[in-house]
């Protein structure tokens, strides 16, 4: 099968989730380090102007879309001493300070708010909540076994990407949707409806969407997308994959 664009951007949405794997593993910590303002078991974090979060680990990280900025953290002071928040450009990142390790940490919770989301990534086990997105773009990827969750969108063009064992979940409405999965994966969105799709699994992940609207599917492996009894498809597959469709041209 030729070699489709859509995996390549797949490449590029995961770009945003693997940031933070260097404050934890590289030989330099990415970003601005921002200090803490607090020392017990809550701390502010005064940054401003970021449309990114990116994450690694396994903490939780919530984020409210709509308000003035805010970035906490809660936890025990000597998990929340571990912790690293840093800003590279537009995007925050969240991570552990340099030569440390997430290990055996205690209910860590990371809460964000923002006017604007325009990008989400986890590297890792963690778990990102996000209540809504606005706007025109949206961007989220997965690099490992984390799971995104994102309330409602109401945006015009949507990408989701999962490289590894991690889970999206979705609701909203979006017009153009563009989903890839490299591994075992999964986009569970059956409350996500988009007027078209471009829809491609390499591996053995899955997809669930409702697509009202053209649809083209890419599978190699033995992955399953279901697009819902509105949309029309155009699938190419090599393996045992199937997709499920209103129609197939």
């Amino acid at each position: 099968m030729p070699k489709s664009p859509l995996l390549t951007t797949l490449a590029g949405l995961l770009v945003l989730a693997m940031p933070t794997a260097a404050c934890s593993f590289g030989s330099e910590a990415k970003g601005q380090e921002v200090s803490p303002q607090g020392s017990g078991d809550a701390r502010s974090y005064a940054t401003r102007g970021f449309t990114a979060v990116s994450s690694n680990g396994s903490d939780p990280v919530d984020i409210r879309v709509g308000g003035d900025f805010s970035v906490r953290a809660e936890g025990a002071a000597s998990d929340l001493d571990q912790l690293r928040i840093a800003r590279d450009g537009d995007t925050l990142l969240i991570g552990m300070k340099k030569g440390l390790h997430w290990g055996n940490r205690r209910n860590v919770r990371i809460l964000v708010t923002l006017p604007r989301l325009a990008e989400a990534g986890i590297a890792g086990s963690g778990q990102m909540r996000i209540d809504r997105i606005d706007g025109a773009r949206f961007k989220g990827g997965i690099a490992g076994s984390g799971d995104l969750t994102i309330g409602a969108m109401r945006v015009e063009q949507a990408e989701l990407g999962v490289a590894g064992s991690g889970s999206v979940q979705a609701g909203g409405r979006v017009g153009a949707l563009k989903i890839g999965i490299a591994g075992s994966g999964d986009i569970r969105a059956k409350g996500l409806h988009a007027r078209q799709a471009e829809v491609e699994i390499a591996g053995s992940g899955r997809v669930a969407v409702q697509v009202d609207g053209p649809a083209k599917v890419s599978l190699s492996g033995s992955g399953d997308a279901d697009l819902g009894p509105n949309s029309v498809c155009t699938v190419r597959k090599a393996g045992s994959g199937s997709a499920r469709c209103g129609r197939t041209l």
